[in-house]
């Protein structure tokens, strides 16, 4: 008769045979899974219906058509290097996903524009991703249409987002699909939902995660302007971005303008704006440029003279600006001829504007005509004075701050 300890000694044997033997089978399980669908997950732990959205969830393609890119600016590779110097949009907590897990975690998502594509950045605490991400966009900023966040009748949302969601892109970093939906919601007390497959974008997945869309496909134009959210989702929401309410993506009539002149390495031009924007200038101020810009972006791309010779000034007083914000070189004295050439930009925007009154509205016409002439004064104000003497009189300064140290990149707030 065997004793009680050998006893124990056969009993952890046949545990430890037994443990061994259920690895070798979820190993041999998951090689099969692999060899058949291709991927480091069985096709079927990827299925919306199952681990993505429960209920009226989107059907994968069964043949993807893709959707044209032209014109690119940021290459959708997975690679974060061609983001320097635009800043997230959105920026969530760390370690705040549902589960727990750091595949479900967002930590910053990033948006720019061209005027021909929009273009996304995911930062997820790890990668490669198991997870579903969706980028939602309500392009009317109007919560009565598309899928309303707040009532939420398939319960996708862990809280209210105050908006209706038009298009999503649905991301599967695993197999670095990037589709592309249309919501057109039949009934907003119940889950009932028709995700209209509009086709498949470029997917990059490595370090980041990166898509396009076309604006064209999302019905908007050149001058964009959207309310979003973002979301990671595995059999149920498992981080959202932010946590509540939801970002407006706004674009830039100087973006547009330098992007549509061609200039190369329009960052270069860019950055040192917007560091100027973000330390130096009334947030009063800024607003209002950002209010008036999708008019002055349609007026000024109906002009391609007009925006060529926007950006020709925006590159020639560049260097200003960044001896300004990053105290490379010396400051420059504004001249009389400097004067002439903007204030003759100045009145030319004007005229474009008041040709477009039918577009713009008679009232918003008078409103950014007078903005720009208040602009004209404090320009005609600057003769023979230092670009930095004329930026501390006028009246869009907010005070002294420390030179910005150049980096590789200086960062904006989502905005161009």
């Amino acid at each position: 008769m065997k004793s009680k300890k050998q006893l124990s000694i056969v009993l952890m044997a046949i545990l430890v045979v037994s443990a061994f033997s259920a690895v070798l089978i979820a190993v041999a399980v998951n090689t099969i899974a692999e060899e058949s669908a291709g991927f480091t997950v069985s096709e079927e732990m990827k299925r919306p219906a199952e681990a993505g959205y429960a209920g009226s969830g989107p059907t994968p393609p069964v043949e993807r058509t893709f959707l044209e890119i032209t014109g690119k600016v940021i290459t959708i590779d997975g690679d974060p290097s061609d983001w320097a110097g635009i800043s997230p949009i959105c920026i969530d907590p760390h370690g705040d996903s549902v589960d727990g897990w750091p595949d479900d975690d967002i930590w910053d998502v990033y948006v720019t524009d061209d005027g021909t594509n929009l273009y996304f950045r995911v930062d997820l605490a790890y990668m490669p991703a198991l997870t579903w991400l969706y980028l939602d966009m309500d392009v009317d900023k109007d919560i009565n249409t598309g899928y309303n966040t707040d009532i939420d009748p398939c319960d996708w949302y862990i809280k209210p987002h105050g908006t209706g969601i038009d298009y999503k892109i649905e991301i599967s970093p695993v197999d670095h699909t990037c589709d592309l939906y249309r919501l057109d919601v039949l009934d907003q007390t119940v889950c009932d939902v028709n995700w209209v497959y509009l086709g498949s974008v470029p997917c990059g997945c490595g370090e980041v995660v990166e898509t396009a869309v076309p604006l064209s496909a999302i019905g908007e134009t050149g001058s964009p302007c959207l309310n979003m959210e973002y979301q990671t989702y595995w059999y149920y929401s498992q981080d959202e971005c932010p946590d509540t309410g939801h970002v407006t993506y706004e674009d830039c009539c100087v973006e547009t303008a330098v992007y549509q002149a061609g200039v190369p390495d329009p960052n270069e031009i860019l950055n040192p704006l917007r560091a100027m924007r973000d330390g130096y200038l009334k947030t009063e101020d800024v607003d209002r440029y950002y209010d008036y810009s999708p008019e002055l972006t349609m007026v000024m791309t109906k002009d391609p003279a007009l925006a060529y010779e926007a950006a020709r000034l925006l590159v020639k007083y560049s260097p200003m600006v960044e001896q300004e914000v990053y105290g490379i070189g010396m400051d420059k004295l504004i001249t009389g001829r400097d004067v002439e050439e903007i204030v003759s930009f100045t009145d030319g925007l004007k005229r474009s504007v008041s040709k477009n009154r039918g577009e713009v509205g008679a009232t918003r016409s008078q409103e950014i005509i007078k903005y720009l002439d208040v602009f004209k004064g404090q320009v005609e104000a600057s003769e023979g004075k230092t670009f930095s003497e004329a930026l501390q009189d006028s009246i869009y300064y907010k005070g002294q701050i420390p030179r910005i140290p150049r980096p590789g990149a200086q960062q904006h707030h989502g905005r161009q």
